[in-house]
């Protein structure tokens, strides 16, 4: 068990480290969009073009993040993602990633 918690702090280590440039690419461009827009300074077809791409750099940064969780941040006995909620929660609370899980959601093993 100890091995299992041991391979997920590291896998968690490790996403975060690869996750970091991209999270704060997405608030930079995010950022830029929004203030962009904000202080009508996309008056210009050049700024709009500037605004698309810091767009779609958010949107490749969001997508790139989902993809290092999906391939990185998983429980090392079962290969499930740690998820918070479960079968017992009520119909309204949504299920997510548990960022700072004690046991896998899907099979029991300890994580931390």
């Amino acid at each position: 068990m100890e091995d299992t918690a041991a391979e997920f702090q590291r896998r968690r280590a490790d996403t975060w480290s690869i996750s970091r440039p991209w999270l704060l690419l997405a608030a930079l461009s995010f950022t830029v969009d929004v203030l962009a827009g904000r202080f009508d300074l996309l008056s210009s077809s050049e700024d709009r073009i500037f605004g698309q791409i810091s767009l779609a750099v958010f949107g490749a940064s969001i997508l790139r993040l989902i993809f290092v969780l999906r391939t990185r941040y998983l429980c090392p006995a079962c290969g499930a993602m740690p998820m918070t909620g479960g079968s017992s929660a009520p119909f309204w609370y949504r299920r997510g990633v548990d960022l700072d899980p004690e046991t896998c959601s899907n099979c029991g093993a300890k994580l931390k």
